[in-house]
């Protein structure tokens, strides 16, 4: 079962620190961030893919960090379209404004779908 509380501790200081660090630098990403979530967001794909749609805009951008770890465990291409829906419908894909994030999106679907198989 996942630690949703986890998971929103993990984003919330994940995404504080790259925020407001005059660099946007990370201590350790891989130590403090994606190996902990990555671990809690493979535990279950029913869970993570519910997950996924109760986050923010802002978390579930972060969250695309350890798309390709996730979908490397699961093996699940019904992840990566819950994770293309969810991108419609926070309007990454109608704003203009985001279009950086359509290209961030696109790009971080399909370097995960290399692990699809």
């Amino acid at each position: 079962m996942i630690d949703k509380q986890r998971v929103h501790m993990l984003l919330s200081r994940y995404i504080g620190i790259r925020e407001c660090s005059p660099n946007g630098m990370y201590p350790d990403p891989e130590g403090d961030f994606w190996i902990p979530m990555t671990e809690e967001l493979t535990k279950n794909e029913d869970e993570t893919i519910a997950l996924l749609n109760e986050l923010e805009p802002k978390e579930f951008l972060y969250t695309l960090e350890v798309l390709e770890d996730i979908t490397e465990k699961l093996k699940s291409k019904k992840l990566l379209d819950t994770v293309r829906k969810i991108g419609i419908k926070n309007g990454i894909y109608n704003d203009y404004k985001k279009g950086i994030y359509k290209d961030y999106l696109d790009n971080r679907i399909r370097a995960a779908t290399f692990y699809l198989d």
